[in-house]
């Protein structure tokens, strides 16, 4: 029975049609799923529409398996050990229970008579398959990745633990290897960075997940300086140089052919030299404006702003805000084979196609000052400065604002009142800025809940006092296998204050820039927290997670 799955001849009568009010037999479907580079369950949930489960159950009564439910399945408890982990892989196949010498196992759709020839030569088993849900497969099988990893790091910890003792320091096959698993486990995990810290008493690395950093592993100390060479040497920096920071890069190949950029910092600690590896993502950074949590009014706004021919628009937050991939979704509306776009960097993120980039080099004397008076010899249409960092590039960039350039930046400030603070400070004259300024976005990034496990509940009165959101639904992460910590990705809220007539004649009064976001608010700007307020009453984050990245 087993051998004939994928053959009409070897479905039940109730599967000859998958389908009915269609009439589609199951073959024909197999060979449509297949000429979309789709498996069967795939193409039954993208496709046609079909839930995880209905698409399960119907592959299970197709072809007289039986179907099973893994949602209550720990994979600590699983047999793994039955399997090779490339077949697993391989295969996506998984041992749920031995009775020897029968071995029952979990696929989402029947395998070709090959498959189970080569599974049952190494098991040594007969094989029971029963049909599962392809979500589920996939949970426990990133389960097992993750059960793989933790694994094998700790068998090369040992290992070149071992060597070190035995071999001395000269020999150095394991500590390569443990990097190596560390940078393809984090880019799994879609981490931003990676740090690698040592203590007088211990030595941990930890990654940086939707903003939040989590011990990955604590190897044994001793390996410590190991570690820090192998990287060192990696991103072509100097292992001798142990006193002051270096900076490096690299680039890390994985399974799926993506190559990721990885930018290296070297800090001297009193207990040794902390490393941080930084992600530079591509797809993370390119996505279209729609993605970004923008309303569409806050949208809308953005976008009549960047239409114009000149003028300065600023992207506003702290560190690790999304300033960079909002800049970058913009850029993307305005890369246009009519327009000369040039941009200068630091460093160079993400190579845009039909786009001129500049990486700034301080070193070399390249500013971003030194970088825009050149552009403005380029006859540039749209200009990308990374950063406004000091007066002289405050005020050529409002000078080109002002002469016919669409001038793009960002400012290290909480909010978009405290940009036009900032700005005065700078040294900008208040009609300088009221006559360049177009539009400044001020943005945080929060967690997204889990659709899975998120939980509606009562906040606590401290969180919640005004009307509105004590009458809204207020939901709470809870931890599940599919997310594990109760949130899934991140997302922005934003304030987006469009420079009106009004407020340009209030900033050239020199109306204090908290007075000025008070009658923005009246025209029409949500405030930041209101913005976020409203992806809570959504479901889309917790009250907590709006309180942490807003509170000053």
């Amino acid at each position: 029975m087993i051998g004939n799955e994928l053959t009409p001849q070897g479905l039940s009568q109730s599967g000859l049609t998958l389908l009915k009010e269609d009439l589609v037999p199951l073959y024909v479907l197999q060979e449509q799923a297949k000429a979309c580079n789709l498996s069967l369950p795939s193409y039954l949930i993208r496709i046609k529409n079909f839930s995880a489960l209905q698409a399960a159950e119907t592959i299970a009564q197709a072809f007289a398996l039986p179907f099973f439910q893994l949602h209550a399945m720990d994979a600590s408890q699983l047999p793994w050990e039955l399997l090779d982990e490339r077949l697993i892989m391989k295969h996506r196949i998984i041992p749920i229970a031995m009775h020897h010498p029968t071995l029952k196992v979990a696929i989402a759709e029947p395998k070709a008579l090959e498959v189970w020839t080569e599974l049952q030569f190494h098991t040594g088993c007969t094989l029971q398959p029963v049909i599962v849900e392809v979500d589920q497969l996939d949970l426990l099988l990133k389960q097992y990745t993750t059960i793989c990893t933790e694994k094998k790091l700790s068998q090369l910890f040992e290992r070149a633990l071992f060597e070190q003792v035995h071999a001395g320091e000269t020999t150095n096959n394991f500590i390569p290897q443990m990097v190596e698993l560390i940078l393809n486990e984090a880019i799994k995990k879609k981490a931003s960075d990676i740090h690698f810290e040592p203590y007088e008493a211990f030595y941990r690395i930890r990654f940086r997940l939707d903003g939040i950093l989590y011990t990955i592993a604590t190897p044994p100390k001793a390996l410590a300086a190991r570690i820090t060479a192998c990287i060192k040497v990696m991103a072509q920096l100097d292992i001798s140089e142990k006193r002051l920071p270096q900076d490096g890069r690299f680039t890390q190949a994985v399974a799926e052919r993506k190559i990721y950029d990885l930018r290296v910092s070297t800090c001297p600690t009193l207990a040794g030299e902390k490393i941080v590896i930084r992600i530079l993502n591509p797809e993370g950074l390119l996505r279209p404006l729609d993605e970004l949590g923008l309303s569409i009014s806050q949208k809308d706004t953005l976008l009549r702003a960047s239409r114009k021919p000149q003028g300065l628009i600023l992207v506003t937050g702290s560190t690790g805000s999304g300033k960079t991939t909002t800049l970058y979704s913009l850029l993307q509306q305005l890369n246009e084979p009519t327009r000369n776009v040039i941009t200068a960097e630091d460093p160079i993120e993400i190579q845009l196609d039909g786009i001129n980039q500049v990486n700034v080099n301080l070193k070399s004397g390249l500013t971003f000052a030194h970088a825009l008076r050149a552009f403005l010899r380029q006859d540039p249409d749209v200009i990308l400065l990374g950063e406004i960092r000091d007066r002289e590039t405050a005020d050529m960039a409002v000078n080109a604002a002002q002469t016919g350039h669409l001038v793009l930046s960002t400012l290290h400030t909480n909010s978009a009142a405290e940009t036009l603070n900032r700005l005065l400070q700078i040294g900008v004259a208040p009609y300088n800025i009221a006559s360049a300024l177009n539009l400044i976005v001020s943005q945080r990034l929060v967690r997204t809940l889990c659709n899975f496990c998120k939980e509606a509940y009562t906040p606590n009165t401290p969180l919640v006092s005004e009307p509105e959101e004590q009458s809204a639904t207020f939901y709470r992460a809870q931890g599940c296998p599919q997310c594990h910590l109760g949130f899934q990705g991140r997302t922005g809220i934003f304030e987006v204050l469009p420079i009106t007539p009004n407020l340009m004649q209030l900033i050239v009064d020199g109306v204090h820039p908290q007075q000025i976001s008070q009658a923005a608010q009246k025209e029409g700007m949500i405030p930041i927290f209101q913005s976020g307020m409203s992806k809570v009453a959504a479901g889309i984050t917790t009250i907590e997670e709006l309180y942490r990245v807003t509170i000053e």
